[in-house]
């Protein structure tokens, strides 16, 4: 190796010292090993600064008879301990695509009927997770809960719409979250495509706070109508 590659090497680490050292400033005086390479890597894992939350190809739903969906939860009681929002479409462990969207919430938080209906039945969820499970049937819908505990209603119940119907459960990966899916006629749906002005401006500020893995991969919500989904 020759003397002007020695130096431009020298030149190099000295540009990346200084640069790490301006940006670690502000939180510490003192340098560490650490600290450098936690910067370099925070420079390197840089995020996307326009995360989208939806496919902007989507068209209005002009149905009157289109379900509205009101947020489940309040907007107090979302968390972003663990990943905070789950996706429609991502892939879940074993690649099933993910047909609803999980919110993650603190503790016990309660969870609200988002639409009125007729409680179809409860069960106990067989998947690792899912709690205890809520289906209503709307005016040509089915909503479904889960990651429930603590359920106020029971089959053939009648709610409206921002009814306490739960609380979040603590699921084995120590978060609490809701499930929250749309099923019309027989197709899972993106609920986003049916939340009302306050769940949507609610999900706006939500989703990217959210660290779900595949965000910076797809950045999307709701994609699944125009692309196959790449959740890797």
């Amino acid at each position: 190796m020759n003397i002007k590659k020695i130096l431009l090497i020298a030149l190099l680490f000295l540009f990346t010292l200084v640069t790490v050292g301006l940006i670690s400033k502000k939180s510490s005086s003192q340098f560490s090993p650490k600290t450098f390479f936690s910067s370099v890597s925070n420079i390197i894992k840089k995020k996307p600064k326009n995360v989208c939350y939806t496919n902007e190809k989507y068209e209005e739903i002009v149905d009157p008879n289109a379900p509205i969906l009101s947020i489940p939860f309040d907007l107090k009681n979302y968390s972003t301990k663990h990943w905070g929002i789950v996706p429609f479409c991502a892939l879940i462990g074993t690649g099933k695509i993910h047909g609803a969207l999980d919110f993650e919430l603190k503790p016990d938080a309660m969870v609200y009927a988002s639409a009125d209906g007729v409680v179809e039945h409860t069960q106990v969820g067989k998947e690792e997770g899912s709690g205890e499970i809520i289906s209503i049937n709307g005016n040509g819908f089915n909503l479904s809960y889960s990651g429930l505990t603590n359920l106020q209603v029971k089959a053939g119940d009648t709610v409206k719409r921002g009814d306490y119907i739960a609380n979040a459960v603590r699921i084995p990966h120590g978060e609490h979250h809701v499930h929250l899916g749309i099923n019309i006629n027989g197709k899972d749906e993106c609920p986003l495509k049916y939340m009302d002005e306050e769940f949507l401006a609610a999900f706006k500020e939500m989703f990217p706070q959210a660290d779900y893995r595949s965000q910076t991969d797809a950045r999307c919500a709701c994609d699944c109508e125009t692309v196959t989904p790449d959740w890797r």
